[in-house]
Formats: structure tokens, C-alpha cells, sequence
């Protein structure tokens, strides 16, 4: 990932490229998710012979080699990365920009695509899981091109929520809760 960061930043690259980069791998990484889904049976097979019957998902999900592909492989997350690597590079490439939304309006879409992440994140996992197991073990990359978009408006334009989410208070429980984050299979372990 900083490897891919530093090349992309390192390069004065315009924000339509980097746009259709973060489009192009993010749509490799839902193929490939769905593409785990369906050669389930095969990862199956593969886990049963490199790790034994605790890597399928017959002897549950958690430890399955399914669940690695999907959860914990960097792979699977490259295309949440690329999509956050362009919310970025377009916030600094048009930063010096004298364009600019009028208030009313960057709130407006700022709200818009906030209610947007939430609605198909509700939607992935309340409606769709109940037809689709598959849905969700992997929704969350799934909305993520909604996220991105409420990353770059809040971050470029001067908005009630950009003012709301950059508050002092705000500010430190985001650098505590990743500081805890850090340390969240420490923590627990210790307590138990």
C-alpha cells in the first residue's frame, strides 16, 4: 500500500487517471470477491489440503480459508484503498482551486452521499444477507465507493459536517480510537 502511495504521489498524475485506476481495481477486487464466492467448493478443497478441516467452511466460517481471502488477505482491500488513494489525490489536485461549492449546496451533497453509504450499507446487510450469505461476509467493500465520496466532500468543502467531524473533541477520540485499534487484539487478551 505505501509502496502504491508513493509512486502515485511521486508522479503528477491528473485526477481523471487516478479516478479510473481507483475504478478499474476496485472493480477487480468485487470480481474477485465474487469470484471467492463462487469457487467456494474449490477453496474449500484447497484448505482441507494445505491446513486440515479447520479451514473449511464446513467446520465454520471464522477460521475458514474463505474467511482469509475475504477478510484478511491485503488483496481484498485494495480496491477500498485505491478508492480512498483518489478521494486524496483529487482533494490535493484541486486543494489551490479557487472553484468552490456554495455551502448550502456541498451540504446538501455531503448529506446525500453520507445517506447514501448508510442506506446501502442497511440495505447490503439487513435485506440482501438474508438471500445471500456471500453478500454478507463481503458488503463492506462493496459501499465503499459511497464513503469515498463522503470523504473528498468533507474534506474539500467547507460544510456543517466538515466543521462537526474536524471539532478538537472529534479530532482526538478519531486518534484515540485508532491508537486502541492498534492495540485491540492486545487489549482484550490481557484483560482475559
Amino acid at each position: 500500500y505505501v509502496g502504491v502511495a508513493k509512486l502515485i504521489a511521486g508522479r503528477k498524475w491528473q485526477w481523471r487517471r487516478i479516478v479510473g485506476l481507483s475504478a478499474a481495481s476496485y472493480l477487480a477486487v468485487v470480481i474477485y470477491l465474487f469470484g471467492c464466492a463462487y469457487l467456494q467448493p474449490e477453496i474449500d478443497r484447497a484448505g482441507l489440503a494445505l491446513f486440515g478441516p479447520v479451514a473449511t467452511v464446513d467446520a465454520g466460517y471464522q477460521d475458514s480459508l474463505l474467511r482469509w481471502l475475504f477478510y484478511f488477505n491485503p488483496v481484498a482491500r485494495l480496491g477500498e484503498f485505491f478508492l480512498g488513494l483518489a478521494a486524496a489525490h483529487l482533494f490535493l489536485a484541486r486543494k489551490s482551486s479557487l472553484e468552490s461549492l456554495q455551502s448550502a449546496y456541498s451540504s446538501v451533497l455531503v448529506f446525500a452521499a453520507v445517506g447514501g453509504a448508510l442506506v446501502i450499507h442497511f440495505f447490503l446487510y439487513d435485506v440482501v444477507t438474508s438471500y445471500s450469505v456471500t453478500i454478507g461476509r463481503i458488503a463492506s467493500p462493496l459501499y465503499a465507493p459511497a464513503v469515498a465520496v463522503v470523504m473528498y466532500l468533507v474534506a474539500r468543502y467547507d460544510t456543517f459536517s466538515s466543521r462537526f467531524f474536524s471539532s478538537p473533541i472529534l479530532v482526538r477520540f478519531g486518534q484515540a480510537s485508532y491508537s486502541i485499534y492498534l492495540l485491540h487484539e492486545v487489549l482484550p487478551s490481557l484483560y482475559k
